[in-house]
């Protein structure tokens, strides 16, 4: 599918594990989220669900901007896998949780360049496997590169901007898709109370911005927006424990028990989350079935202001493909 014509915007910064769930993927002319972030903040309501009926629920939020690196109720965990036996979830809505999921579902607003280095595994029975994610999220350049078990080199998906460069070394193949690539000027900000809602049968309808990293593996850490649906849509559920730094990052640490679906799908009873204080990406995901901790999401290391990818590194791996005989696909 290709994707709609850019539209050209000058400005500042602006903003798998799906259920079985209506997607809309936003559209392309993009106003500035930071234009409306303070109103967002203080007058939109934040959708909750309460004994399992989807209502939105409305907020009385300070004027001020809730400073989330600030936020310590003297509860912080002793360890990154353990929450305090003490610790129980009141489930209430409040300003804080509102801006933490505000900041998850737009992390890419606070953020230019991004290199991280994480591990994945969403099951007990899946092995943990790493990934590297660099992003310039202003020109659209980026590079991800996968591992499997065994930590050989799986596949590089590289942008340059216009196009993705897809290589698959086990297989010596590669594929092209052209005019695929998304930058900050294809996304649109999106009112929170429009990020979550319900249609006209019940059902949960979200509301999904465009992942301008373009490495779709950003979707565990950098802009973890399918994960924050999954695990934090009822606030009733999950409360913040306080903060904890963790790679030299102040994270906001979450504590809480996942819907039903996300229980059997990730074979888990409660989940810890480490999210960054200052930009919403996802440091760490812990599940905990019957009181044994196991890392689902782990980075490993992040720099929040590089990318070393640049306008030579897709015609480069191009190059590489070429030289080594590598067959073209169609994707």
């Amino acid at each position: 599918m290709k994707k709609l014509t850019k539209q050209t915007h000058i400005g500042i910064l602006t903003g798998g594990l799906l259920l079985s769930l209506s997607i809309i993927i936003a559209g392309t002319s993009i106003v500035s989220y930071h234009d409306t972030m303070e109103q967002l903040e203080i007058n939109d309501p934040v959708y909750a669900v309460n004994n399992g009926d989807y209502a939105y629920t409305p907020l009385t939020v300070p004027e001020e901007t809730v400073d989330l690196s600030a936020l310590n109720n003297g509860v912080a965990p002793a360890s990154v896998q353990s929450v305090p036996s003490e610790f129980t979830i009141t489930g209430e809505v409040t300003a804080e949780k509102t801006q933490l999921v505000s900041y998850m579902l737009n992390s890419i607003d606070y953020l230019h360049r991004i290199s991280i280095d994480f591990l994945r595994g969403m099951r007990p029975e899946e092995p943990l496997v790493r990934a590297v994610c660099e992003s310039d999220l202003d020109i659209g350049y980026a590079l991800q590169t996968s591992y499997s078990a065994d930590n050989s080199l799986m596949t590089q998906i590289c942008s340059n901007g216009e196009d993705i460069l897809t290589v698959y070394y086990n297989n010596q193949q590669y594929a092209i898709d052209e005019n695929q690539a998304w930058s900050r000027e294809d996304d649109i900000a999106i009112p929170l109370e429009e990020r979550m809602s319900t249609m006209s049968d019940g059902i949960p309808n979200y509301t999904y911005r465009r992942n301008i990293t373009n490495c779709h593996l950003a979707s565990y850490t950098i802009f973890p927006q399918e994960l924050t649906f999954s695990y934090l849509k009822d606030f009733s559920t999950w409360d913040i424990v306080g903060n904890e730094t963790y790679l030299d990052r102040t994270c906001v640490v979450v504590y809480g028990i996942p819907c039903d679906y996300i229980k059997e799908k990730h074979v888990l009873d409660t989940f810890t989350m480490y999210i960054d204080s200052e930009t919403g990406v996802l440091m760490r995901l812990i599940g905990t079935l019957d009181g044994e901790a196991r890392d689902m999401v782990k980075v490993l290391s992040c720099d929040f202001d590089a990318c070393s990818v640049d306008a030579d590194t897709y015609s480069s791996l191009l190059d590489t493909v070429a030289a080594l005989d590598y067959i073209e696909i169609e994707q």
